[in-house]
């Protein structure tokens, strides 16, 4: 993340893990740096998105974490369906990181993701 970000702000990682940006040095692009069940209700989805729009965020991290634990179903199915259909619309998925050899079947998995080009292609 460190390496990748141009401003400490343009990188979201989404649902959760706020200790990414700790361990980084970045600050999330949005008041909010974790979305779990109930941190953004669906009256703000759309003020979310408009934090991270404004702070030119680039990469978009994007954890297959399960939610059982608030009986909901994962990001962007359960809850937050308008952030996640947003981020499907405007990024592109580049890489992620996992499962490793040898996981369990539900292995955790990072996927990356990079914002279109709104630029015309030369």
């Amino acid at each position: 993340m460190k390496t990748h970000t141009k401003n400490g702000k343009d990188i979201l990682v989404v649902p959760e893990p706020p200790s990414l940006y700790v361990f980084a040095g970045m600050q999330s692009p949005t008041r909010s740096y974790s979305l779990l069940p109930g941190v953004v209700d669906p009256e703000h989805e759309q003020e979310f998105i408009r934090e991270v729009t404004a702070n030119d965020v680039r990469y978009v991290l994007l954890s297959n974490r399960t939610v059982g634990e608030y009986g909901i179903a994962p990001f962007g199915a359960g809850y937050n369906k308008i952030i996640y259909q947003w981020i499907m619309q405007n990024y592109r998925k580049v890489g992620q990181f996992g499962p490793l050899r040898d996981s369990l079947p539900d292995a955790y998995i990072m996927s990356i993701f990079e914002r279109k080009s709104t630029e015309p292609a030369p």
